[in-house]
């Protein structure tokens, strides 16, 4: 039986708790984002804030947010997809891909940067269906492997990714130089 994990804001953690009886939502698109769903990537964020703050540093600019996104048109950053799950006409799950080409494999990889579904949609299978989709993005460009980094300590992510089939490396060390 698969673990279940979620954050306990009083714990400062993920906690094992009974894993909620899974439903999932019918109806359900999956597609990539481009300039004409901004406001609903807006809308998605702030509501990712509003639901789970804890993760989020601050509060959520929605006007800093807005100059941020409108820089560049999404569908013209080279290397990158904003791809979407959306039920009902709102964004409920996103994943942020990019890809570039890899000496070691031969062949270019795909990097998922940022996946995140709202709470109250999780353990529906919309994050499952980002996975899915993103496989099936990559693959429309000839690339069979994508890569992600979590912290060792999210728990709950750590299952979502073994339950979705990705290896998970525990020797993983990340290297980062700020200046």
């Amino acid at each position: 039986m698969n673990k279940y994990y979620e954050w306990s804001q009083k714990d400062e953690s993920f906690i094992e708790v009974k894993k909620p009886k899974e439903k999932e939502i019918q109806n359900v698109l999956y597609y990539t984002a481009n300039s004409t769903h901004y406001d609903k990537i807006v809308q998605f964020e702030k509501c990712s804030y509003q639901t789970e703050g804890h993760i989020f540093l601050g509060d959520f600019d929605e006007e800093k947010f807005r100059v941020h996104l409108f820089r560049n048109r999404i569908e013209d950053i080279e290397n990158y997809k904003l791809l979407i799950a959306e039920h009902k006409e709102e964004i409920v799950g996103r994943i942020d891909l990019t890809w570039m080409y890899d000496v070691d494999k031969e062949s270019s990889i795909g990097f998922i940067n940022w996946i995140y579904v709202l709470k109250p949609y999780r353990n529906m299978a919309a994050g499952k269906g980002l996975i899915d989709f993103c496989k099936s993005e990559l693959r429309k460009m000839n690339i069979n492997t994508v890569k992600l980094l979590v912290g060792k300590g999210n728990l709950a992510a750590l299952e979502f990714y073994k339950n979705s089939g990705f290896n998970l490396n525990s020797n993983m060390t990340v290297c980062e130089l700020d200046f």
